[in-house]
């Protein structure tokens, strides 16, 4: 793990067999304008045999700044992840082996992250090596030519080439690079897209500049074509709606046929390009190096149409891309009225989904590799057969498996739902949303939910006591009343033993997600002032106690825009759809606004990929007041 040290970034350089290259890529990085100790280097040696440990492990003052580390040879997105868990800096750097950072590149990079504190990656603008000759300009180009796109909202990045980018050192804690790419390429185009599909926001800043030295040659130049034939087809795979790969087709007939497609459309594709390219440098070129550019294009589109093809006839397969969360929502049935919910309204009216399809869907999450599942309502446990979902999921070897509840069931069935709980395969998200009971029973509307929540959540305790293993966790909704007892709540919460505590603002309507109207219980601007306070409070707290709090800081600092019906799609990024998956109770997986998948009758691979939960996505981004919830949101 790495030594989480107090510097500002960190620049990742995996490496394989470019001892000479690595040396001018170091010293580039070793002499930006930033002051000593407030950057790292961390080389990823992925194999080699040329004596590159040697050089980049080896002694000198100018090296003190620098990590190697050495690995099997596994390729560079394996790399890139074991460098960026070696990491740390607040920021994660990527350069490669083959590039030299132009000055002021750190600095850039830092400031492009402070201008724009939402974002997740911000790239920069890559230029070819000047004495690289036609092939190096060419093969650039078509790199850079793919980072912005107009995916029908105005052109904005897609796609960052590893070499120039920097990301969020907390993205690499639910994302990394795919490792199963076998290639140095497609593996980046592949986890932009994955960001991108999850909401997250990327920024392109052509001021920040790197010079990629690619090997000169035809031969270099046709085999990088080549991988990315082969790289491009696993993402199309991967994401059958990757704007980026549309001529490709992954079908036996439909590849076939638009192979021969594309190789009719080679001179075309030529042509169109090499006038881009001569637009794009203001610059009039003779006969003989348009010449060039052409026959440079021509043998780019045909080397990669030999990738496309060896890696389809290869018959190679990798995992499919899950989401992070999938949340189940098992059941709309409820033994209380909330007053600040409405799902109970519905729940005579509604036939909960049947457990066959939700035990199918458990088989993909478990072989999908999502990380977190977690059954919602309604109230979970109301469900007659929810101890044998728990069961089904133990035996997929699904761990911490979210159990949202108001407690009554828990208490209730707290014998039968033991053995889940010691073993780690159940974790509770018991509601608590005052220390006052009459105020807790207010808003549930019912006069001992207070007393079963709080039994509930000790008896949890007391077993935790017992077993490590068992985990639980608090949820408390933010409204009017309860303001001054946030910071109490944390503390009770975290004085019982509970792994974590997370903040909900009110939602005017949880049946209908998207709909805000004037509730009982929301915060009035007279009180915004408490709520900022308590808001820095909490904060405060967070930072001392690593972990604990489960809303990030920019998540809490937007509660009072969110109050104040100030709240607009650029202040945070909805994740519905992308990192999280719903399941609604009819089997439907749905956004807010739309459905776009049913698993009754398709796999989950299938709806992800597919292209409903692209439209689905883009609704979500265009959500005028989004909800704030940390599941979706934050």
């Amino acid at each position: 793990m790495a030594e989480h040290r107090s510097i500002d970034i960190s620049v990742v350089i995996p490496t394989y067999n470019r001892k000479r290259l690595l040396e001018e890529c170091l010293d580039s990085v070793l002499y930006q304008d930033l002051p000593g100790g407030s950057f790292e280097i961390v080389v990823v040696d992925d194999g080699s045999s040329d004596g590159t440990g040697l050089f980049a492990g080896g002694p000198g003052k100018e090296r003190d700044s620098i990590r190697y580390i050495k690995q099997e040879r596994r390729g560079p997105a394996a790399a890139r992840n074991t460098g960026a868990a070696h990491c740390g800096g607040r920021i994660i750097a990527f350069i490669d082996d083959d590039c030299r950072a132009c000055p002021g590149w750190l600095w850039g990079m830092l400031e492009a992250h402070r201008l724009h504190s939402s974002a997740a990656a911000v790239g920069g603008y890559t230029l070819p090596d000047p004495e690289g000759g036609i092939a190096q300009e060419v093969s650039q180009f078509l790199s850079n030519s793919s980072i912005e796109i107009d995916c029908g909202r105005g052109r904005e990045p897609i796609f960052f080439p590893t070499c120039n980018v920097s990301l969020k050192r907390e993205i690499f804690s639910r994302c990394e690079f795919d490792p199963s790419f076998p290639f140095p390429a497609g593996e980046d185009l592949e986890f932009f897209w994955r960001l991108y599909k999850q909401g997250e926001r990327l920024v392109f800043d052509p001021k920040i500049r790197v010079v990629h030295r690619r090997l000169p040659g035809p031969t270099a130049f046709c085999r990088q074509a080549y991988l990315y034939g082969r790289g491009n087809l696993l993402v199309k795979r991967l994401h059958r709606d990757h704007v980026l790969l549309q001529e490709l087709k992954t079908g036996r007939f439909g590849f076939w046929a638009g192979m021969l497609v594309n190789m009719a459309k080679i001179p075309r594709f030529a042509y169109c390009l090499c006038r881009f390219f001569a637009r794009s440098r203001g610059a009039s070129y003779g006969r003989l190096k348009k010449a060039g550019v052409f026959f440079f294009f021509c043998l780019h589109k045909i080397a990669y149409i030999f990738g496309n093809v060896a890696e389809f006839c290869s018959g190679r397969r990798l995992p499919f891309a899950a989401p992070q969360l999938l949340i189940l929502d098992v059941t709309h049935k409820c033994n209380l009225r909330c007053r600040i919910c409405d799902i109970w309204k519905n729940a005579g009216r509604e036939k909960d989904i049947s457990g066959r399809y939700v035990r199918k869907l458990l088989k993909e999450a478990a072989s999908s590799g999502i990380q977190e599942v977690a059954f919602s309502g309604g109230e979970a446990m109301l469900r007659s057969d929810i101890l044998d979902l728990l069961a089904c999921a133990r035996g997929l070897g699904l761990k911490g498996v979210g159990l949202l509840s108001n407690g009554i069931a828990v208490r209730r069935d707290f014998g039968k739902l033991e053995p889940f709980l010691r073993d780690g395969t159940a974790v509770p998200v018991l509601s608590l949303d005052s220390l006052r009971p009459e105020l807790h029973n207010y808003v549930r509307d019912d006069a001992r939910a207070w007393e079963n929540s709080i039994e509930a959540l000790k008896a949890l305790a007391d077993l935790r006591k017992e077993a490590s293993g068992v985990k639980f966790s608090v949820i408390s909704i933010v409204f009017e009343r309860n303001l001054e007892e946030l910071e109490d709540l944390y503390v009770f919460a975290r004085e019982l033993g509970a792994c974590n505590i997370q903040y909900q603002p009110l939602l005017a309507n949880n049946l209908k997600m998207a709909e805000r109207k004037n509730a009982e219980l929301w915060v009035k601007p007279g009180s915004f002032g408490s709520l900022e306070r308590v808001v820095e409070r909490l904060i405060a707290r967070g930072r001392s106690d690593s972990g604990f709090l489960r809303n990030s800081e920019g998540n809490l600092r937007l509660f009072k825009k969110y109050f104040a019906g100030e709240l607009a799609p650029g202040d945070c990024v909805c994740s519905s759809a992308g990192r999280t998956v719903l399941v609604a109770n009819d089997g439907y997986c749905r956004t807010c606004f739309s459905a776009y998948g049913d698993i009754r009758r398709q796999s989950l691979a299938d709806i992800l990929s597919g292209p409903r939960i692209n439209e689905a996505r883009e609704r979500v981004r265009k959500c005028p007041w989004p909800c704030l919830l940390p599941c979706f949101c934050d």
